[in-house]
């Protein structure tokens, strides 16, 4: 509990043991409370404890992932802690009765720099550590940055193929209030002497901060909507897509600004409307962010027709298979299937579930199914992870290994 709670090994020693031996001579006597007395709850026996559970976690966790069916994926990402150390947190992502489970596997202070190699060297060791084999990686999952794509080392190293993987990059916000607080803010600018007073004076700069604050708030919508736990790549895609396929209908040449209330709250409050040269600049840049999208997510086509197969395989058409695909006999072969049939039905809208239960009967389809849906599409859990690491190392505790703390905090598995 007290690794969960994310509290000091010593506060059983210096909290709970006198409450308990408090609560112990009240209600059982002074007999009770010298037995109480004798339980060793000293900081290095908490810590002990802690240590033992980490390492039952992880024999777990190892033994799972060994026997996983179908590749795992993996999703790694490192920050600095409150002592400016880099801490690399990973996180994986396999089947484990019938079903896809995400774990926490380890978080190490990463030594040196953060290059490629320095992030990739403790995977290597906790591999070798554990006999684990490379061939049982089928993705990777980072948040682009240089420091993390390890790609070319994994090739270089162990002949690895790289999967596809959708990762959504992390999309700032502008805050509304910002907006809302526009003539507050002038005030404040105002008396510090500031000579950013002026922008908020300016019209053509009010203006454009609402439409920000308005496209902002919408991406930012559309990053949360794939962010947490148990989310693949079919759900993903079909948010982002659907955002994407609005941009080209937000059009605003007849003064429409349902989209974007922010900005037309503005143009109403001043009773003007939405100036010629602004009319423009927002055009523009929703056909640049258009085209932005389809940068980053260059894959989404090629998604398209494994999502549709994948969550109705039984409606699925499939003609739109290529006869030279091996998998076009299964996949006839299941769709005759009435055990099949019925089995989809009973699991509802659990895709992910499912395909996993399809292992022994239609391998080669299964195997298909979970290249798309066992990758990780963002570093959600990695961000949590950090959270959980500020409350553990603080400036009270920057001296702390967390590695067997948090392994108590974020893993799912019981010890």
């Amino acid at each position: 509990m007290i690794a969960k709670e994310k509290k000091p090994h010593t506060i059983r020693e210096t909290l709970v043991k006198p409450c308990a031996l408090e609560m112990a001579k009240i209600v059982l006597g002074e007999d009770a409370t010298k037995q109480f007395s004798q339980v060793s709850l000293s900081n290095d026996t908490v810590h002990q404890r802690i240590k033992d559970m980490s390492q039952d976690i992880i024999t777990q966790v190892v033994s799972e992932i060994k026997q996983s069916p179908a590749k795992i994926s993996m999703k790694t990402d490192e920050s600095t802690d409150i002592s400016n150390h880099s801490q690399l947190l990973v996180f994986v992502r396999y089947v484990h009765k019938n079903n896809i489970k995400e774990e926490f596997l380890f978080c190490e202070q990463l030594k040196t720099t953060t290059k490629a190699l320095d992030v990739f060297k403790p995977i290597q060791s906790f591999f070798d550590r554990h006999e684990l084999a490379w061939d049982l990686i089928g993705s990777i999952c980072t948040d682009g940055a240089p420091t993390m794509i390890v790609k070319n080392i994994w090739i270089r190293c162990y002949g690895q193929q790289e999967s596809s993987t959708c990762a959504l990059y992390t999309l700032c916000s502008t805050s509304p209030s910002s907006v809302e607080l526009r003539n507050e803010i002038l005030e404040f600018l105002k008396h510090q002497q500031s000579p950013l007073a002026d922008n908020f004076e300016d019209e053509h700069f009010i203006v454009s901060l609402g439409y920000l604050a308005d496209i902002f708030s919408l991406l930012n919508d559309l990053n949360i909507s794939i962010q947490g736990r148990n989310v693949d790549i079919v759900q993903s895609r079909e948010k982002v897509v659907a955002f994407a396929r609005k941009l080209p209908i937000w059009r605003i040449e007849s003064g429409n600004l349902a989209n974007f209330p922010i900005l037309d709250n503005i143009l109403i409050g001043d009773g003007k409307t939405l100036p010629v040269e602004i009319l423009q600049e927002v055009k523009n840049h929703l056909e640049v962010l258009s085209t932005k999208f389809e940068g980053y997510f260059p894959d989404m086509d090629d998604l398209t027709m494994e999502s549709v197969w994948i969550q109705n395989p039984f409606s699925f058409d499939i003609s739109r298979l290529s006869n030279n695909d091996s998998a076009k006999d299964d996949f006839i072969d299941f769709q005759e299937d009435p055990k099949m049939n019925t089995n989809f039905k009973r699991a509802g809208m659990d895709v992910q579930q499912f395909w996993c239960e399809q292992i022994p009967a239609y391998a080669s389809l299964e195997m298909r199914a979970m290249n798309v849906l066992a990758p990780f599409t963002t570093t959600y859990l990695c961000e949590t992870g950090f959270s959980a690491l500020l409350n553990l190392k603080s400036k009270w505790r920057n001296r702390l290994d967390v590695s067997d703390d948090i392994r108590v905090v974020l893993s799912v598995t019981v010890c």
